[in-house]
Parts: structure tokens; sequence; C-alpha cells
């Protein structure tokens, strides 16, 4: 008896001890696959707050340097127009309201003279232009009260070569809110300076880039360390770098004040208010000498995951190892597959803005006046892919229409790039002059300067006289516009070189008369090179006899037909170059 109560005893402690030998593997399986999946969990979590920061930091650089740039070329664009006002007092005003409508990013612009420039303006001389809502308003600034010549902005670009941007500052005069103005020095004939043109741009879009999350705390800084954009909105413009430093004893104050001194780019982990943050910061704005900086808290970082892992340790056991296993698997698969799908559509979404700027540069109104009654227009251009490098345009001035079609080498957002500045040359010269051979020429001397990539572009521009019906004209290696009257034929072409080529080069300027009812057809290589399946060509023969079909169509008929035409030969085959088409009907009695 004794015995067996001996056995039982020995198997009931053998039972406890492995109950206890259990439940002790169970707890220190439950937490080390707790201690695993959080320590997995949190480093992922990390490396994806570190791919957000990146993204929204280079995000939020290009929109801002998108500005800049888009500020930094129209100025330049326009820089040899500024130059050339300043040598008659009456031309000043008129040249910064034009510099206003073609530019609607800025808020106003001015040209500061020095001490009596002009007789009779006085020792200060400011003549600025400015938004008023909808309207242009001008008056001259420059005063006692607004003595512009012990300014760094002013003394600055007298004695630079090249256009600045100036701090940020509050606008009294005209908008009334956050400001920064781009400054660039005027010269004279002999290349003396004599004057600094400055346009402002509101940087109330600044609010809308740097938007304020629970989860990420944005500071913007502008060159000389002061706060643009900060999560609190009352130290905007209020404070520099060093007074914030003295404001938190903390080591986020540090690490602010190298990134802005030093234009570095990085990331580190900091003390922010007793609280440990991670930061990640970056020079943005292209020339501005801007700093931003993205600031990520802790408990706000892993705020959900502490979630998590209490709902884990309390409710679950070794089956939620193998699940938290097989879902952290599959949210570290779906991540990067989520990553791939930004990354794309972000890269679509861009393209998607460059074909609509690309798109609003063409003209859109047929014809380019409602009092233009001599001749009717219409064109269309059609890119290969979401960019492209054709290009066509007109304008009508002093009973003159001014038209002209090209052609960039290559595809993609190069030769949109290429095709942008060809466009806005073409309109900047053609108002300084009525000679397409001179228009030519300088066209060819800027884009020769710039051509870094070799890429070119053939041209075509025509200048008709509504009157009278006669066309002077001067090609660049483009196709031959089609005169569609009484009878079909091509325009006789000189040899010349495509623009970009060669800077110098004289071109040739050729002239013929338009009969009333004729159309001037012109086009690039993509409608008579269009191709099919089996790469069959549509042709020059195919599309001479298709416009002859046409003779007495409106332009748009004519192009649409053509359109159509195109399409159909290709029955669906991938568009092998951008097309474009401009019809000109001359129909003065």
């Amino acid at each position: 008896m004794k015995e067996n109560n001996s056995i039982n005893n020995r198997w009931r402690q053998l039972q406890t001890r492995s109950g206890v030998l259990l439940l002790l593997t169970a707890a220190i399986l439950l937490q080390a696959g707790s201690a695993i999946q959080y320590y997995f969990s949190r480093n992922g979590i990390r490396e994806e707050v570190s791919k957000r920061a990146t993204s929204e930091l280079e995000v939020r650089s290009l929109k801002i340097e998108q500005m800049v740039a888009r500020v930094e070329t129209a100025i330049g664009n326009l820089h040899w127009t500024l130059e050339q006002s300043i040598v008659h007092q009456d031309s000043i005003y008129p040249v910064l309201h034009r510099l206003m409508m073609l530019n609607p990013d800025l808020v106003g612009c001015a040209i500061a003279f020095p001490p009596n420039y002009f007789k009779g303006t006085g020792y200060w001389y400011e003549p600025y232009v400015f938004r008023n809502g909808d309207v242009l308003e001008d008056k001259q600034i420059g005063s006692a009260n607004h003595d512009y010549f012990n300014t760094h902005w002013y003394t600055d670009a007298m004695a630079s070569d090249h256009g600045l941007w100036t701090e940020p500052y509050i606008d009294s005069i005209g908008s009334e809110g956050m400001v920064c103005s781009y400054v660039v020095p005027l010269c004279d004939a002999s290349g003396r300076t004599v004057a600094v043109f400055a346009a402002d741009v509101l940087l109330d879009w600044l609010g809308d880039i740097c938007e304020q999350e629970a989860s990420v705390y944005t500071y913007l800084f502008s060159d000389a360390g002061r706060l643009m954009v900060c999560p609190d909105s009352s130290m905007v413009m209020r404070y520099t770098m060093e007074e914030v430093a003295s404001l938190y004893n903390d080591t986020l104050a540090a690490h602010l004040h190298r990134a802005v001194h030093q234009d570095l780019q990085g990331a580190a982990v900091v003390d922010y208010n007793g609280e440990k943050s991670h930061i990640y910061y970056s020079p943005v704005g292209g020339h501005t000498g801007w700093s931003m900086l993205l600031l990520f808290p802790d408990k706000e970082i892993y705020k959900g995951l502490h979630h998590v892992s209490r709902i884990l340790i309390i409710s679950m056991l070794l089956g939620l190892i193998l699940l938290g296993f097989i879902l952290w698997r599959t949210f570290r698969s779906m991540r990067n597959l989520g990553e791939v799908r930004a990354e794309k559509e972000r890269i679509g979404s861009e393209l998607l803005i460059a074909h609509n700027i690309q798109m609003g540069m063409l003209p859109k109104t047929f014809p380019p006046s409602p009092d233009c009654k001599e001749v009717t227009i219409y064109g269309s251009l059609e890119p290969a892919k979401e960019v492209g490098g054709d290009l066509y345009d007109f304008h009508v001035q002093n009973d003159h229409l001014l038209f002209c079609v090209g052609d960039v080498s290559g595809k993609g957002v190069p030769a949109s790039l290429m095709m942008a500045v060809t466009r806005s040359l073409f309109r900047t010269v053609s108002y300084q002059t009525q000679q397409p051979d001179e228009i030519m020429k300088r066209i060819n001397d800027s884009l020769s300067e710039m051509n870094e990539n070799l890429l070119f572009v053939t041209f075509f521009v025509g200048i008709l006289d509504l009157k009278t019906g006669h066309l002077s004209y001067s090609n660049a290696g483009h196709c031959a516009p089609v005169i569609i009257g009484s009878t079909l034929s091509t325009l006789k072409m000189d040899t010349n070189i495509p623009l970009g080529v060669m800077s110098g080069w004289d071109y040739t300027k050729q002239e013929c008369h338009i009969d009333p009812g004729s159309i001037i057809f012109l086009y690039t290589d993509g409608l008579n090179e269009a191709q099919d399946a089996v790469y069959n060509q549509f042709g020059e023969k195919r599309m001479m006899a298709e416009l002859e079909k046409m003779g007495s169509a409106t332009p748009r008929q004519l192009i649409d037909h053509m359109s159509a035409e195109i399409h159909r030969f290709e029955n669906g085959t991938e568009q092998s170059d951008d097309l474009t088409m401009l019809a000109i009907k001359y129909t003065k009695a």
C-alpha cells in the first residue's frame, strides 16, 4: 500500500513537473516570439519611416524646385528685354506689366535704379507693378522710407553677375503676405550693371507643400536660418535658428542649427522636448539655400505597434507566433508591392503633369484673335509618349501672322524640355523682329549655347502679311509645307542646318505670294513616316493624295481628316513618332 502511494506521488510529481515545464516552455516561447515579432516589426516600421521621409523630402523639394525653376526660366527668357527697357524710361512700366501677365507665379516685380538715374525721377527711383486681385497696378516705391540702396538684395545683386534669391519677408506694399524675391542685375550696352530687377513670389503655397500631420512635423528654414514653416505657426518669420536653439534645451536644436548652416542632408535620432524622435533633413529649392526637416516622434511612430503588442501578449499563445510570422511576411511583401505601385503612380503622375504643362503651352484659340478675319487656323499635336518634342505656335502682330512648326530630335522628357525652350524663344524673339531669318538665327544661337545633350530641332518659321498675302519664311531642315490652292504644291526650301547644331549660322529668307482661299499645311515627319504593323510608311504620295481630296475644306476639317487617315493606316499599331499638323487658310477677299 505504501509502495503504491509512493508510486502515485512520484507520478503526480512528474506530471506537475511536466506541466510546469510545459508552462515555462510556453511562456518562454511566447515571450521569445513576442520579442522577435516586436524587434522585426520595429525595424520594419523604422525602415518604412525612413523611406517615407526620403520620398516626402524628394517630392516636396521637387515641387519647390519646380516653382523656383519656373520663375528663374521666365526671368531668364526675358532678361534681354528687361535690359533693353531700362534704356528708355517710358518703356519700363509696359515691360513690367507684360512680364506680370506672362507669369502668373509672380505677385509683383520692380526695377531699382541707382541715384538720379533718370532726369527728374529724384534720388530714389524704383518702378513697381503688383497684383491687386485680378488687376495689375503700378507705383514708384523708392523713397527715404524705402531706401533700397542699403538692402542686401540690392547691393548683392549689383555686385553679382547672376540671379539671386532673397530672404523671405512680409510684403507690406502689394500682397501683404510672405514673399521671396528673385533679383537679377541689369546691364547697359557696355556691360556695366546699372539696375536691379526684382520678381516677387508669394509663398502661401508652401503651406500646402509642407502640410503638418499628426505623425510628422515639418520645418522649413531660409538660407539665413529663419523659420518659414513649422508646427507652431506663431514662430514663422519671427525666429532664426539661433533663437530656436536657445528656446529648446534638447539635441534637436543642435542638429537643426548644423543642418541649416552647413547645407547638410541626412538623418539622426534626437531628444525633442524630452522625447526620443527621428529627424530627416535635406536642402531644397535649388538656388534658394532653403533647408527642410521632417521630425517623427517615437511615440507616434510606434503607437500602433505598442497597442498590437499588448493585445498579442494578453490574448495569443503559441499559435499567434505562426500567425504573426505569416502576417509579417505578408505585410512585408505587400509593403514592397505598395512601394513599387506608389513609385509607378508617382512617376505616372509627374509625366501626366508634364504632359498637361506641355499641352498648355500650345495655342488653343483659333483664330488667334476675334478681330483677325483674314485667316482661319487649326493645329493639333499628338505625342508618341506622355511628352514629346514637337511644337507649333502662332500669334498676330502688326497685321502679320507669325507662325512656326518644329520637331526636336529624340522623344520623351529631354525632347519635351527642348521643345519648351524653343517655343519660349520663338515667342520672345518673334515679338522683337519680323524677319524669319533673323528669328531663326537668334533661336539657333541661344539653343547652341545650352545644347549639352546634342539635341537639334528642325524648324520652320513663316510670316504672312494679312493685308497682301505676302509670305516670307525660313526653314531649318524641316519638312516643306504644302500649299493647297487651285493646284497642290510645296514651298521651295533652301538648305539650312537644324537649330542647335552650330551657332553663327546665317539662315536664308525666302518669299512667295499666297492667293486668297489657299491653305498652308505644315506638318512634322510623324505624318509621312507613320507606320503600320508591318512597318510600311504612310508616305508623302499618300499624304498628297489625301490633301488633294480636301482642297476646299476648312483647316479643322483638313486636320481631322488627315488624323483619321493616319490612325486608320496604323490600324491599332503603337504610334512611332510625335504627330503635329498646322493648317492656315488665307481667307482675305
